[in-house]
């Protein structure tokens, strides 16, 4: 077995700490598997519980393999466990094409004009969810009849301290609800959307207008979950 690297070995020893502290024992060689309370995927605790137990594992293959401890009781525990932590979902094809389609968007209707653009936007420019409520009316630009660009601000972005971006809108429905959206909003400055109070939109916001929305045209995630901004913005990824 291969010396275990600084940084894991400290990993795995206040996993351990903190597992003889859970389970009342003072030593490593105190725990046997009887003593690991069973775990659920529904565990609200599963999570942090499963990593917990890989990290000791890890200190447990090493002592074993040392002959400083007889057996390892987490001899089960692998990264296996994380796998339904670690799904990443996105919209199939047949469900992007139900969004795209703007049949079902009543151009009158501010509210319905809003959440459709909200959710092509970050399919479309695959902006974060707080990116998005960053962006300004005087960063959407017509470049060309029919084309836009946005830019989004350093500031905006995360992690900050990067240059301002410039995306061009692919989607021909993107650029067909903008000026539909742009007509019905009314005053062309500040927060490109707003609140219902008039104010800027917070990422939360924005999130709210994707859900109404996914569940009025009855959009689903790959795996059967309502999409989240994210997942937009993944699905452009693909």
């Amino acid at each position: 077995m291969k010396p275990l690297t600084t940084a894991t070995r400290v990993k795995s020893t206040y996993a351990a700490i903190l597992l003889l502290d859970e389970l009342g024992k003072s030593g490593l060689e105190q725990i046997k598997e009887s003593d690991l309370p069973e775990m659920s995927p529904d565990d609200p605790d599963y999570r942090r519980q499963s990593e917990l137990r890989h990290k000791v594992a890890t200190m447990y293959r090493c002592c074993v393999a040392k002959k400083l401890l007889p057996d390892n009781p987490l001899v089960h525990a692998t990264n296996e466990t994380f796998t339904r932590q670690a799904r990443r979902d996105f919209i199939a094809p047949d469900q992007v094409t139900r969004l795209l389609d703007l049949s079902t968007v009543d151009r009158t209707s501010f509210a319905q004009v809003t959440d459709r653009l909200v959710m092509l936007m970050y399919l479309d420019l695959g902006l974060r969810k707080n990116e998005l409520a960053a962006v300004r009316c005087e960063d959407v630009r017509e470049n060309a009849p029919g084309k836009y660009r946005v830019t989004l601000d350093s500031k905006a972005q995360k992690m900050g301290n990067k240059p301002n971006v410039v995306i061009d809108v692919l989607y021909g429905q993107t650029a067909e609800l903008l000026p539909v959206f742009v007509h019905l909003r009314g005053p062309k400055s500040g927060a490109l959307f707003l609140n219902s109070n008039g104010e800027p939109a917070t990422g939360d916001v924005l999130y709210e207008c994707v859900r109404r929305e996914s569940q009025r045209l009855n959009i689903k995630t790959y795996f059967g979950a309502v999409p989240s901004c994210h997942t937009l913005r993944r699905t452009l990824a693909r």
